[in-house]
């Protein structure tokens, strides 16, 4: 009889961890793509770059300025649309540089990057349903089966 709390307890603690794992293998919905332009020192047209880049008007596409060198082009999306989304963007900022004769213009594409992994929220959600699957397994298996008698007729 000792050994009936102890297989629930550990039936709804491996729930517990078998939620929480679960959680953890959930891919991210969002990312991030993002690319950075540099300019030389003596040339100041990052602003300008940057104006060309936001007048481009793709929807969730960031731009901001760093400095007056510098500027950051960012798309979010799915995987391969954050990408698509921000590459757009860099065509027709390259498409400015080279139509303003611009030379020793660098970029620096940091990648693609998880956006909001899985939140500490629906990691104890799913261990919470996870110990509550186990502990149910675990009264399932320890308390016994109620037999009916069925009444005979006289």
């Amino acid at each position: 009889m000792r050994a009936s709390p102890a297989m629930v307890v550990l039936l709804g603690l491996a729930g517990l961890v078998a939620g929480v794992a679960y959680a953890a293998t959930v891919w991210p919905g969002s990312y991030t793509a993002t690319t950075e332009f540099t300019v030389p020192a003596h040339s100041h047209e990052a602003i300008r770059l940057a104006a060309v880049a936001r007048s481009q008007h793709v929807p969730g596409v960031r731009v901001l300025v760093l400095n007056e060198r510098a500027f950051d082009v960012t798309g979010p999306g799915s995987l391969t649309g954050s990408v698509s989304a921000e590459m757009a963007v860099d065509r027709q900022v390259w498409k400015a540089i080279k139509d303003m004769s611009l030379r020793h213009v660098s970029w620096m594409h940091s990648g693609v990057h998880a956006y909001g992994l899985v939140p500490r929220g629906k990691q104890l959600q799913d261990g919470g349903i996870g110990l509550l699957a186990g502990l149910a397994a675990g009264i399932g298996i320890v308390v016994p089966r109620r037999r009916r008698k069925t009444s005979v007729p006289a």
